[in-house]
């Protein structure tokens, strides 16, 4: 049993065997036995951030997914796959990601829809006990439909009409 403080390497045990011979005398033997400590992997979301951070439909935005590695060894050729309907980037290779670290994945596109938008993620990773992939993580993007921009033009005539209501008062004084 190794505890959880090990470090991930071969360990060369010494083993010394002490015993009698049949003739009467004694006998040693020494050998060793190489154990292997390997490290399993363990990654998951840590985080889901946009930019801009309320998106509407024809931005063009940025997706980060910042993927934590809680496992006890080192996750190597790490990838993200993302499945939004979007047009624009769907998987971010991450390479390495070491025990107790993190790293974004950066996806770019382009919103076309509006609503609460559905996709999911898979994460993909081999460590010293093979290749995994993480079960698939359900995501939801949620994307406007322009905001305060629809809102624009009747705002600025109705401040037109207070304007002229005021000066016609103003007048008629």
């Amino acid at each position: 049993m190794v505890s959880d403080g090990a470090d991930i390497m071969s360990y060369a045990i010494p083993i010394t065997m002490r015993y009698d011979e049949e003739s009467g005398g004694n006998a040693t033997s020494q050998s060793s036995v190489g154990i292997n400590v390997v490290g399993d992997a363990d990654l998951c979301i840590a985080s889901v951030r946009t930019n801009p951070e309320n998106p509407a439909i024809g931005d063009a935005m940025t997706l980060m997914i910042q993927i934590e590695n809680s496992g006890h060894g080192d996750a190597e050729s790490a990838k993200v796959t993302i499945d939004i309907p979007f047009a624009g980037t769907r998987t971010a290779f991450l390479d390495k990601i070491e025990a107790d670290d993190d790293a974004p994945c950066i996806f770019n596109f382009r919103a076309t829809e509006r609503g609460e938008i559905p996709y999911h993620a898979v994460i993909s990773y081999k460590d010293d006990l093979g290749d995994h992939n993480t079960a698939t993580v359900d995501l939801v993007l949620y994307v406007g439909d322009g905001g305060n921009g629809d809102m624009l033009i009747p705002a600025l005539a109705v401040a037109a009409i207070i304007i002229a209501g005021v000066f016609y008062l103003r007048r008629k004084k």
